[in-house]
């Protein structure tokens, strides 16, 4: 019996040396191979008492510093790759921002084209214009004078324009509309005033206009004795008499009278470009 608890634990002990022999040349292929972190886990199963022992610990100082060199290379080539990577998204960046003013570029020059298209077209319309279709009704006249206001807007942006061309069109279409101004508003009185005769001959009123530029227009009738008749019809037309530019409206209630009443109003010169 005593025999055999003898080889049991001679059989222990061999096994146990055995296997921390093992766990160091497992430790050592590993640390030769370069795993490291395996190789530290195998040398630290080996028992203090044991020959490998103090050569184990030695080969773990070595593998921890081998480890520690390891992570700062991979931390320096992390960050050499990192700003690689942020030159490549800066260069990406500028690529696209060159990209995008390539298409700015060409979007601006196809606006520029439809503009110098329409300006041109303006331009002509101006320069051939015949106010005659606008004749008959005040409305008709009306809608005449907000057109000189929209060629007069077209005009007003040519002190923006960088384009030479679109600058120099805006700047003719100016010239070209305080022409047509001059030319169209003693019309578009004259006009004004044969639409008001036919309206008042009922009410035995008598209109007229004169002047050099068609620019007062007169009034005469019995309705006329009274101020307030003549306050009233002042502020009834004067928004308009304003907008075709007349300078003076008189009201007589007989054609001989001489202490008639007037109005002056300080409507713009024909020339003068009006934006409503």
């Amino acid at each position: 019996m005593n025999i055999k608890i003898c080889f049991f634990l001679v059989s222990l002990f061999s096994f146990f040396s055995c296997n921390n022999t093992n766990y160091y040349e497992e430790g050592k292929i590993l640390y030769d191979n370069g795993d490291y972190e395996n190789a530290i886990k195998k040398f630290k199963k080996i028992k203090e008492k044991e020959e490998t022992y103090k050569i184990s610990i030695l080969l773990i100082s070595k593998a921890d510093s081998i480890i520690e060199v390891q992570k700062r290379e991979n931390f320096v080539n992390d960050s050499i790759a990192w700003v690689d990577e942020l030159k490549r998204i800066d260069s990406l960046k500028v690529i696209q921002a060159k990209a995008l003013d390539s298409i700015k570029i060409v979007q601006i020059k196809a606006n520029e084209k439809k503009e110098i298209e329409k300006l041109k077209k303006e331009l002509a319309s101006i320069k051939s214009f015949n106010g005659d279709e606008y004749r008959g009704h005040v409305s008709s006249l009306i809608i005449e004078v907000a057109l000189f206001s929209t060629w007069g807007k077209m005009a007003k942006e040519a002190k923006m324009e960088n384009n030479q061309v679109i600058k120099k069109l805006r700047q003719d279409i100016s010239i070209n509309l305080k022409k047509l101004q001059i030319r169209e508003f003693p019309k578009i009185r004259v006009e004004y005033v044969k639409i008001l005769k036919k309206k008042l001959w009922e009410t035995n009123i008598e209109v007229v206009s004169f002047g050099k530029r068609k620019s007062t227009i007169q009034f005469t009738g019995g309705l006329f004795a009274n101020n307030k008749n003549i306050k009233d019809m002042q502020s009834t037309i004067f928004e308009t008499l304003d907008d075709f530019r007349f300078k003076r409206a008189n009201y007589k209630w007989y054609k001989y009278d001489n202490e008639y009443t007037y109005y002056s109003i300080n409507s713009e010169r024909d020339s003068k470009i009006i934006i409503y």
